[in-house]
């Protein structure tokens, strides 16, 4: 069975120093522009949130339940708004 995988070329305008460091990383991995600008929308599209969220769920993520009576005390602290 052949397989036919389509490619679609597209322009962009990127600020040059973003292009120039693009174009180091790609040369320093041995990579095609092409190749390495496709990896990068990959890793972009696959994953969920971004590094701060991911980051933040990292430290977040694994704490233990507050003690309700600290988080009362902790929120009694705050002035009343309404959202």
């Amino acid at each position: 069975m052949t397989s036919y995988t389509l490619v679609v070329k597209t322009a962009i305008s990127i600020p040059d120093d973003v292009f120039r460091k693009a174009e180091y990383l790609a040369k320093k991995r041995g990579l095609s522009r092409s190749q390495f600008y496709v990896m990068a929308i990959k890793a972009f599209i696959s994953e969920p949130g971004d590094g701060i969220t991911k980051a933040l769920n990292g430290v977040y993520g694994e704490q233990e339940a507050v003690d309700p009576v600290i988080e009362n005390a902790a929120l009694s602290d705050l002035p009343p708004s309404e959202w």
